[in-house]
């Protein structure tokens, strides 16, 4: 993929994926924290636009450095979007529900990891890279879109109030 466009070895281009990862995971606990004492579907939203707009810099990244900050501010974000997931999902179930809830929401998550790398290499392979990472920006403004109709600011979804029953 970019390897090539960046004349780089595998082995430096695997740094993509390690400093998305890493940026992740260390960003996770801070954006799980804001959640919890912040309005978690305005954290969602400022989470899903920072992915988005962190997507768009990878894909038009003109050299591999810039690729890689773009990488991990992707990562930085979506952690805060998984993390202000878990909370939404977490204060909107009604008890006795959450545990099916939260695995719905684990379920959900994982499978974009498990098809969302195959399903990104296919399409990269008929169109571009680029175009992945442009599509993901797309896929993100979109999720953006649906859960502020899911989670309206100042809806039921507040941390520390009664979930619907």
């Amino acid at each position: 993929m970019w390897r090539a466009r960046f004349d780089v070895s595998l082995r430096t281009a695997g740094l993509s994926v390690t400093v998305f990862a890493v940026a992740y995971v260390l960003a996770a606990p801070a954006w799980g924290r804001r959640a919890a004492s912040a309005s978690p579907q305005h954290v969602l939203t400022l989470a899903l636009a920072g992915f988005c707009a962190f997507n768009l810099l990878t894909a038009f990244a003109p050299d591999f450095g810039v690729l890689l900050a773009a990488r991990v501010g992707a990562g930085l974000f979506v952690s805060g979007a998984t993390a202000t997931v878990f909370t939404l999902v977490g204060v909107s179930a009604p008890r006795g529900r959450r545990a099916s809830w939260l695995g719905v929401a684990t379920s959900g998550l994982l499978s974009a990891l498990w098809a969302g790398a195959p399903l990104g290499s296919l399409i990269a392979r008929h169109t571009s890279w680029r175009a992945v990472f442009v599509g993901l920006s797309v896929l993100a403004m979109g999720i953006m879109a649906a859960s502020r109709r899911v989670w309206p600011v100042g809806g039921a979804a507040r941390v520390g109030a009664d979930p619907p029953v």
